[in-house]
């Protein structure tokens, strides 16, 4: 769907709470994403093979205590000033 590649593209990270392995417009917008680097994916690590495989793509996993401080996720963003 368009409209994944858009959210992906657009947004400083994406985070992926949950997404079936293989398939569905969660796993295919976060693959691309992986594929083409738009922004840094965290996915929820709830021990899924869809997890397991998006981590192995690059995506960082993250538990309930890190979305304390989203910030501390974030990458800093870069600016010419």
């Amino acid at each position: 769907l368009s409209r994944n590649r858009c959210i992906h593209a657009l947004g400083r990270m994406v985070f992926v709470a949950q997404s079936d392995f293989g398939h569905g417009g969660t796993w295919d917008g976060t693959v691309k994403n992986l594929r083409f680097g738009w922004s840094p994916v965290a996915c929820f690590r709830d021990g899924s093979q869809a997890a397991r495989q998006l981590e192995q793509m690059g995506a960082y996993l993250i538990g309930t205590d890190d979305l304390q401080d989203f910030g501390g996720l974030m990458e800093e963003e870069k600016t010419l000033f």
